[in-house]
């Protein structure tokens, strides 16, 4: 966790700017970049994000494409 929270940082502090960042909501940025590094598995997988599900709302989901084969019982 200790890499990702560095490489996190380090694009905060080269690529995103205090206009990009409300100061309200500011796990937006977050999810935003999180969303786009889960896009790079489209190919075997459909992302979705902040949809509604059951009784509230999901952030991300990832569905695999291809199902696994159910286990035995």
């Amino acid at each position: 966790m200790e890499t990702f929270s560095k490489i996190f940082q380090n694009f905060l502090l080269s690529a995103v700017s205090v206009f990009d960042i409300s100061a309200s909501e500011p796990e937006k940025i977050y999810h935003a970049f999180v969303l786009g590094m889960l896009l790079g598995l489209s190919d075997t997988h459909e992302v979705k994000s902040n949809r509604e599900s059951g009784y509230g709302r999901y952030d991300v989901i990832l569905i695999p494409k291809k199902p696994a084969g159910l286990l035995a019982a």
